[in-house]
């Protein structure tokens, strides 16, 4: 198995700032913010519901890297990720999403994936581990993430407008800290995922 992690951390470090650069862009449209005012108030649906959709999506990572390490490919798939983004930006037109806006969002969603895949690598490389008997094709792994992705832009354009408001904001990284859990998904993947939705 090849060492790619510094190339690969090196892409996933330039999807990041891409992602935020685009955040600029990525303002909800003009109008009256959605008011939150019960600060310690539950969780709206809509919040749930894109926060429950990126956790299933980071989830499937640790199966997406199982597949690419018993075929010795690497974690980063550009070309993959590009098309990735352009069919999110085309779709997401549909929902009214500017296309920077969508593409911050699933660039950060990418690079959050990344940062999974790269951990568990570099674990098992450490490890010496060999071939997975029960790892996932990797083909049908991807079907599961288009249709993630498919159902993160509906999720997403709800959520948008509520983002207006800096407390909202604020307490979605609350939210996310709670909701956006489990095996490999730490602080820093975590704020990498949520980053385009709790940006000013």
């Amino acid at each position: 198995m090849r060492l790619r992690s510094g190339t690969a951390a090196k892409q996933g470090a330039c999807l990041i700032r891409a992602a935020l650069i685009l955040l600029s862009g990525c303002s909800s449209p003009s109008g009256p913010p959605a008011v939150v005012t019960d600060p310690a108030s539950s969780v709206p649906p809509a919040v749930q519901r894109l926060l429950r959709l990126m956790g299933d999506r980071l989830v499937l990572m640790h199966d997406v890297a199982r597949a690419k390490w018993n075929t010795t490919r690497p974690v980063g798939d550009p070309k993959r990720e590009q098309v990735v983004l352009q069919e999110m930006e085309k779709a997401g037109e549909k929902y009214g999403l500017a296309p920077e806006c969508t593409r911050a969002f699933f660039a950060a969603q990418i690079a959050a994936a990344r940062t999974i895949q790269e951990a568990d690598h570099a674990r098992w490389r450490a490890e010496g581990r060999g071939a997975f008997a029960d790892a996932p094709d990797l083909a049908v792994l991807r079907m599961r993430i288009d249709e993630i992705n498919r159902h993160l832009l509906g999720a997403l354009a709800e959520v948008r407008p509520l983002l207006n408001d800096a407390r909202m904001r604020e307490l979605l990284r609350g939210w996310a800290a709670k909701s956006l859990t489990g095996e490999g998904v730490t602080d820093d993947v975590r704020a990498a995922a949520i980053a385009p939705l709790v940006a000013h």
